[in-house]
């Protein structure tokens, strides 16, 4: 039997942006794309450092397992006013401790070398977010203010069909931290997953896992409500080759079984793939079976009695 502790829910408030979750969708904590200079310099300081790299298991295999159905595109970044150009984002590579002459093309289509990876920086389009004209989740942020702004996306460029490696999605978000420290930077977007952050939001969890924290459970994965009230993710199949589904329990709230969701996600994303039915102890919420179904592809997390 496998025991999880919670432990410390990182995400705090941004619980309350899971789509169909309750009836409150306002997104409590939002930072207005408007703020001033002092505000946004001091706000995205932490962006400006390079990271050393994040401490998860490397070369499992999990992110060629599902290649075939992540998209090419990996974040879309929106900015109040015009996106950097060529000469701006080399500035701002500059500053975030990268080499300026990585940049390479046009204003239009900048293709960036960092880490060894080729990242194309472009014009982004509502035709980008696969199955859908917007992202589904939303951390931190109002969906209306999507609507505003002038957005870019980073995708690869070298064999797309190989799809992202954890290597390529570190260098990406390297490369949307530095681009974070824009002026006009509001919100990120994480195409696999169908979601969107705040700025704040972004720096504070991208930052963290890479320098070491908790991956970004809410943030690098989608996590919405069916109509039966059951959790489903979105984009955790890219790091752990699985999907999650949590149905909802009369004995555990909504934003409980958020929680717990975001700690088994961890747990899935370090440890890899359950491969078989199995009953686990998540401290303080109980007992839970966990199943997986759909041939492997995701994986049930129901409460159980027994405990």
């Amino acid at each position: 039997m496998l025991r999880l502790n919670l432990g410390r829910i990182v995400h705090g408030d941004c619980l309350t942006g899971i789509n169909g979750l309750n009836d409150n969708n306002v997104h409590r904590g939002h930072i207005g794309p408007l703020g001033g200079r002092r505000e946004i310099e001091g706000r995205h300081s932490v962006a400006l450092q390079r990271q050393e790299p994040v401490n998860m298991p490397e070369g499992r295999g999990y992110f060629a397992k599902g290649a075939g159905a992540a998209p090419s595109i990996g974040y879309v970044l929106w900015f109040d006013g015009a996106a950097p150009d060529r000469r701006k984002l080399a500035d701002l590579l500059a500053l975030a401790g990268f080499d300026a002459d990585s940049v390479s093309g046009n204003d239009s289509d900048m293709v960036v070398s960092v880490d060894g990876h080729r990242l194309l920086v472009s014009k982004a389009s509502d035709g980008d977010w696969p199955g859908c004209d917007r992202p589904q989740s939303h951390f931190d942020i109002r969906p209306d203010l999507l609507e505003k702004g002038e957005t870019v996306k980073i995708a690869l460029v070298d064999d797309p069909g190989r799809g992202w490696t954890l290597e390529s999605v570190l260098t990406a978000s390297r490369l949307a931290l530095a681009m974070a420290a824009d002026e006009g930077f509001f919100a990120a977007g994480w195409v696999p997953a169908s979601a969107a952050m705040s700025a704040d939001y972004f720096v504070k969890v991208i930052t963290g896992w890479l320098g070491g924290g908790a991956f970004p459970a809410l943030g690098l994965v989608g996590m919405t409500a069916d109509a039966g009230g059951t959790l489903v993710s979105t984009g955790l199949s890219l790091f752990c080759g699985q999907e999650l589904t949590i149905p909802a329990s009369s004995d555990l709230s909504g934003l409980d079984r958020a929680r717990v969701a975001i700690r088994f996600i961890n747990y899935l994303v370090v440890n890899g793939p359950v491969e078989h039915e199995d009953t686990i102890e998540i401290e303080g919420y109980g007992g839970f079976e966990i199943a997986p179904f759909a041939n492997g592809s995701k994986i049930n997390l129901k409460r159980t009695p027994i405990f």
